[in-house]
């Protein structure tokens, strides 16, 4: 009855070293996809023929700021 006690305890001493390793390679991997879809965004937007438009500024940075802020 013990062991079945002790056990998720003696994991997590095993595990305490590891956990900012593993935190630190998961916020490397989502900042490097995260820059990935950037880029191919950004690419086609640049690729693409003509200007961007720039009307109805204020209502871009609205939703710009609704869809990517909150």
């Amino acid at each position: 009855m013990m062991a079945t006690i002790a056990a998720p305890f003696c994991a997590a001493f095993l595990f305490d070293g590891l956990a900012p390793a593993i935190f630190i390679a998961i916020c490397v991997a989502s900042i490097w996809l995260f820059l990935k879809i950037v880029k191919g965004r950004l690419y086609s937007v640049l690729a693409a023929p003509g200007d961007l438009p720039h009307d109805h500024i204020p209502k871009r940075l609205w939703r710009v700021f609704k869809e990517v802020i909150l």
